[in-house]
C-alpha cells in the first residue's frame, strides 16, 4: 500500500505539474479556450479572465486553472477534469463542478487544498452540456466561505474538436460505455469533502487501471470476433467432428463392440469346430482311402459291363420315350373316354326319358285304338261310308287322333332307333376301352 500510495502521490504531482505549470506549448484557441500540447499530454483550459462570480465579475486572474486532460492518441489512457486554485483564499477543501444541474464532485488530490480532481462520475454528461452552451459554475466547498466562479463557454466546442483530431485520432475523449460501468454503484450526489487526498489518488489510479483494462477488454472482444469469424468454419467442423465422435461413442462403438464380440465368439466357435473337424480327418481320410480302393475294385468289375450297361441305358430311353408317348396317348383316351363317358350318361338319360315317356304314348296309343275300334262298331251299324264320310268331315276329333297316332308311331319308331344307337356306341367305347387297357398292360 505504501508503494501504490508513493506512486499514485508520483503521477499525480508530475500530472499536475504538467498540466497546470508547463503547458506552454499553445497549439490554438478560440474564444476563451485554449489547446495546449506538452510532450505526450494534451490540455484544453479556459483563459485566465473568463472567471469571477455575481459581484465581481473579473477577479484576480491567476486564482483558478480549469482544465480537460488527455494522454496524446493513447486510447487506453482516460480523459481527465482538474482544477487548480493557485490562491486558495478561502481554504476550500475540494471544489464542485456544475452545468445544468449536472454536478462533478472533485476532492483534494494532493493534501495541499490547491489541486482538485474530478470523479468521473457523470463526466461525459457534462462534457454535453457544455458543448451545448450550457453555463460552467465551480464552486469552493468546505472551506471557510463557498464560492460561485462562472466560466464561458465560448470556444469550447472548437477546442474539443481539435483536440479530439489532434489528441484522440478523432474519436470522442469520453467512453460513455465504461463511465456507464465504473462507478455505477455510486451516488450521481458524492460530498468531496469526506474523500481525503490518500483516497483520491487511490480512486484515481483504480481509475486508470480499470479503464486500461476496459480498453484491454474491449480490442480483446474486437480481436476474438475476428478470431471467432476467422475460425467459425473450424469451429463448426468441431462441434459436427464432436458430434460425430458422440454419435460413435454412444452407438456406434458400442455396436461395433457387440458385433466385434460376437465375432470373436464365432472365432472362437469356428476354431473349436475346425479343431474337431481336424480331428476327424484322418478317420475321414482313411475311409476315403478303403472307399476309393472299393471303387476302384468295382470300377474294375464294371468296366468290361459298361458297352452292356450303355444298351440297356439306350433301350431304356427308348422306352422311356415309347413310355411317355404311351402315357400322351392314353391322356389323350383318358379324356375321350370321360367325353365318352358323358355322352354315354347323356344318351342313358335321353333314354331313361324316352323310356319314361313310352307308357304314356302306348297307352294314349292303346285309347286311340279303343276309340277306333269303337268308331269301328259303330260303323257297322251305321253305314259306313255316309257316315264315316260325315262325321269325320264334320268331327275335328278323328283328324287329331290319327294326327297324334301317326306322331306317336313316328316318336316311337325313332325312340328305339335312338335306344339302339346309343346302346351301340356304349358298347363301341366299352371295347375301345379294353383294348387301351389291355394295350397298356402289354407295355
Amino acid at each position: 500500500m505504501k508503494a501504490l500510495k508513493t506512486i499514485n502521490i508520483a503521477l499525480a504531482g508530475s500530472l499536475l505539474l504538467t498540466s497546470f505549470d508547463a503547458f506552454a506549448g499553445v497549439v490554438s484557441s478560440a474564444a476563451d479556450w485554449t489547446l495546449s500540447e506538452s510532450g505526450d499530454q494534451c490540455l484544453i483550459s479556459t483563459n485566465n479572465n473568463t472567471f469571477g462570480d455575481d459581484n465581481n465579475p473579473f477577479p484576480n486572474q491567476s486564482n483558478i486553472n480549469f482544465s480537460i486532460i488527455k494522454y496524446k492518441n493513447k486510447p487506453d489512457m482516460p480523459v481527465e477534469l482538474m482544477v487548480q486554485f493557485v490562491s486558495n483564499n478561502n481554504s476550500s477543501k475540494s471544489a464542485t463542478v456544475s452545468v445544468s444541474g449536472t454536478t462533478l464532485a472533485l476532492p483534494d488530490l494532493d493534501g495541499r487544498k490547491s489541486n482538485f480532481w474530478a470523479i468521473p462520475k457523470n463526466l461525459s454528461n457534462l462534457i454535453q452540456q457544455i458543448k451545448g452552451g450550457r453555463d460552467i459554475t465551480v464552486k469552493g466547498v468546505g472551506g471557510r466561505r463557498s464560492e460561485d466562479l462562472k466560466l464561458s463557454t465560448r470556444g469550447f466546442n472548437d477546442m474539443l474538436k481539435a483536440m479530439e483530431s489532434r489528441c484522440n485520432s478523432g474519436t470522442s475523449l469520453v467512453n460513455a460505455e465504461f463511465e456507464s460501468v465504473f462507478l455505477a454503484n455510486v451516488a450521481d450526489s458524492i460530498d468531496p469533502t469526506r474523500i481525503d487526498s490518500t483516497k483520491t489518488q487511490q480512486l484515481r489510479s483504480i481509475y486508470y487501471a480499470a479503464y486500461k483494462a476496459a480498453f484491454n477488454v474491449s480490442n480483446a472482444s474486437v480481436d476474438l470476433a475476428k478470431l471467432l469469424a476467422k475460425y467459425q468454419p473450424y469451429i463448426d467442423e468441431l462441434a459436427l467432428n464432436r458430434s460425430q465422435a458422440k454419435q460413435i461413442e454412444e452407438t456406434d462403438l458400442p455396436a461395433t463392440r457387440n458385433t466385434l464380440a460376437n465375432a470373436k465368439q464365432q472365432q472362437v466357435d469356428a476354431t473349436a469346430e475346425i479343431a474337431r473337424i481336424n480331428g476327424q480327418i484322418p478317420g475321414l481320410t482313411a475311409k476315403i482311402q478303403v472307399s476309393q480302393k472299393a471303387y476302384d475294385e468295382a470300377r474294375a468289375i464294371l468296366t468290361p459291363l459298361e458297352p452292356e450297361y450303355n444298351r440297356i441305358t439306350e433301350n431304356l430311353s427308348s422306352a422311356q420315350t415309347t413310355l411317355r408317348e404311351a402315357q400322351s396317348r392314353l391322356s389323350y383316351i383318358e379324356t375321350r373316354l370321360r367325353d365318352g363317358a358323358q355322352q354315354i350318361s347323356s344318351l342313358d338319360s335321353e333314354a331313361r326319358n324316352i323310356e319314361y315317356r313310352l307308357p304314356q304314348k302306348r297307352s294314349d296309343l292303346d285309347r286311340a285304338r279303343s276309340i277306333l275300334r269303337d268308331a269301328q262298331s259303330r260303323r257297322a251299324n251305321f253305314n259306313v261310308s255316309w257316315e264315316r264320310e260325315s262325321r269325320l268331315r264334320n268331327h275335328y276329333e278323328y283328324s287329331r287322333l290319327q294326327s297324334d297316332r301317326q306322331n306317336m308311331t313316328n316318336s316311337l319308331r325313332q325312340a328305339e332307333m335312338d335306344l339302339q344307337r346309343v346302346r351301340s356306341e356304349r358298347d363301341r367305347i366299352a371295347r375301345d376301352l379294353q383294348q387301351c387297357r389291355s394295350g397298356m398292360i402289354g407295355f
